[in-house]
């Protein structure tokens, strides 16, 4: 009997999960429908303006410009930011919800023309059809930036960017500061700084998963530990926001970094529950991310003749082609863009503390810690040819690993007996 009313009670919880899950999803489908109409609706006239403006001091520039460290990991990528200036620029006020699904804009015919060149033809022919269509991404960043553009231009833009996204991170640094240990939140730091995350400030394109990533991890670090249905409508938010934001640039930031939040502040549970809810984080973030894609194509396919499916299909074919004969060569490349004489320093000095102060009361989390720290590399197997072509961006969401990592060394280190031991070294004679 007792096994009939837990079989019984189980259903119920799973129904409420999936009705969590699709009421949500619906909504912000909804959401993001109005918005892209909305943005797309706004009169182009002092956008167009704005976008003019910003053509003469940024056109010198290029299309991948290294502007602080002359590395190319250090590197922008203004074309598409150039492309995503078209495509607000080509906006049809009088048809948005086709103009913002198909993401058309004007391009020249001629060969090696840059992503700047092109949008400076888009602007001089004004009159002239849309004649290249991108359909495949929700754009929504597209939709959220043009609206930037009503009031400055590129330069602003960027400035913008730059003081939210600083805005969020020491919002995120003092609540991490509260909510643990001085060292857990250098080290949280330490895995973005190694990253180059920096370079995400500056860039209409890299911003978005960079804004969602430390909105998601500040709203958990508010939550109370026990309301776990909150986190769960996090996790989903930031997936379907994800989606509709990003540009495939480093999505999975938006799940691995309030992934690690999580596990910090939820230690007041066994292991195996722990582990069942970050995997139904991760199935609430994947499934948000991928049916929200989804949803674009079927629009796209309701209210345009644009072939979205077989589009879609050679595309994916084409981002998971194995790079070359070596299945390797994604992780390696991504790899050797850190620093990682300085990274090793940091795991040796760590292993050797481990030796003398092991605390095996954090063996718990450093399990979860590692399960999040090897998504990164499962990520690169599987968009292989992706992460080799775009390896001087991809190779930032290393930061899941390498902050993973390093709390799961911290995690294992017995910090008072270590404390305890600096203590009787100060009082030696």
């Amino acid at each position: 009997m007792n096994n009939i009313f837990s079989n019984v009670s189980e259903q119920k919880s799973m129904f409420k999960l999936i009705w969590l899950f699709f009421k949500w999803l619906l909504l912000l489908q909804i959401v993001f429908i109005l918005f892209v109409i909305i943005s797309a609706w706004l009169p182009n006239a002092g956008i167009r303006k704005n976008i003019t403006k910003s053509l003469p001091s940024v056109i010198k520039e290029g299309d991948y410009p290294e502007p602080m460290i002359k590395k190319r990991k250090h590197g922008l990528d203004y074309s598409m930011d150039a492309f995503t200036m078209n495509i607000i620029f080509s906006t049809d006020n009088d048809n948005p919800l086709k103009s913002a699904i198909l993401a058309s804009s004007r391009h020249s015919d001629l060969p090696d023309k840059s992503k700047w060149e092109q949008l400076k033809f888009s602007i001089e022919n004004e009159s002239t059809e849309v004649n290249l269509n991108y359909p495949r991404y929700w754009h929504g960043g597209t939709s959220l930036f043009r609206i930037f553009f009503l009031f400055v231009d590129f330069d602003g833009v960027k400035s913008a960017i730059y003081l939210l996204t600083s805005f969020l991170f020491v919002i995120l640094g003092l609540l991490l500061f509260q909510k643990s240990t001085w060292s857990e939140t250098l080290l949280f730091f330490l895995g973005l700084i190694f990253v180059n995350l920096y370079i995400s400030q500056f860039s209409m394109q890299f911003s978005p998963v960079l804004i969602i990533s430390l909105v998601a991890s500040i709203l958990l670090l508010n939550l109370k530990t026990t309301d776990f249905t909150k986190s769960l409508v996090v996790f989903l938010v930031a997936g379907a926001a994800t989606s509709f934001m990003d540009l495939l640039t480093t999505p999975l930031l938006t799940f691995g970094l309030p992934a690690l939040i999580w596990i910090h502040i939820s230690t007041n549970s066994e292991l195996r529950n722990r582990f069942k809810k970050l995997i139904l984080l991760g199935v609430f973030w994947f499934g948000a991310y991928t049916l929200t894609w989804f949803t674009k194509w079927v629009i796209t396919a309701l209210v345009t003749d644009f072939p979205i499916f077989s589009n879609v299909f050679t595309e994916v074919l084409y981002v998971t082609n194995a790079a070359s004969s070596n299945l390797l060569t994604p992780l390696i490349i991504n790899i050797n863009q850190l620093p990682l004489v300085l990274i090793n320093i940091i795991f040796l000095i760590q292993l050797l503390l481990l030796l003398f102060f092991f605390n095996p009361k954090g063996v718990d989390n450093a399990i979860l810690y590692i399960v999040v720290a090897i998504i990164p590399f499962l990520w690169y197997l599987i968009m292989s040819d992706h992460s080799v072509r775009h390896y001087w961006f991809t190779y930032r969401t290393l930061s899941i690993s390498l902050i993973g990592i390093f709390l799961t060394f911290n995690a294992l280190l017995d910090k008072e007996r270590l404390i305890g031991w600096i203590n009787k070294l100060r009082l030696l004679p």
